[in-house]
């Protein structure tokens, strides 16, 4: 068993061993995505902010610039995920055609496309809320 520290500390030394061997971004988005959970458990909302955060921004970089043959059903996971994170941190409308694509492609897993309908709808929900509290003012 690891104290909380040693767990931590061995998460940022793995980013920094992926930084120097160059590891693809998704590699550290996931390791970025296990610290914000971490930091989510011990209550440090800010910490597990800023991981979460740093999970997204190396999610983007891998899934939009990076080449690298994936299967279908990684492409669709880090679809989901990075749909999921955009919708954290306020970007509902970047998640909305990357839910949308995952709900059209018949070659998606149900599991994968429920999760992402019913985040599509969740999203969909929330921006007719928005809409009509505009509305009203």
């Amino acid at each position: 068993p690891r104290t909380i520290n040693e767990v931590l500390d061995a998460h940022y030394l793995s980013l920094k061993l992926y930084d120097y061997i160059n590891m693809n971004a998704d590699k550290k988005a996931f390791l970025w995505r296990e610290i914000s959970w971490i930091y989510e458990d011990l209550k440090e909302e800010k910490l597990s902010k800023k991981a979460s955060l740093k999970a997204l921004e190396n999610l983007e970089e891998f899934y939009f610039k990076d080449d690298s043959s994936s299967s279908k059903k990684e492409t669709d996971n880090i679809s989901l995920l990075l749909s999921v994170l955009y919708y954290k941190h306020g970007q509902k409308q970047k998640a909305l055609p990357l839910l949308d694509d995952l709900i059209r492609d018949a070659r998606v897993n149900l599991r994968q496309k429920n999760k992402a309908r019913d985040l599509f709808v969740k999203i969909r929900k929330e921006n007719k809320k928005e809409k009509n509290k505009e509305n009203k003012i």
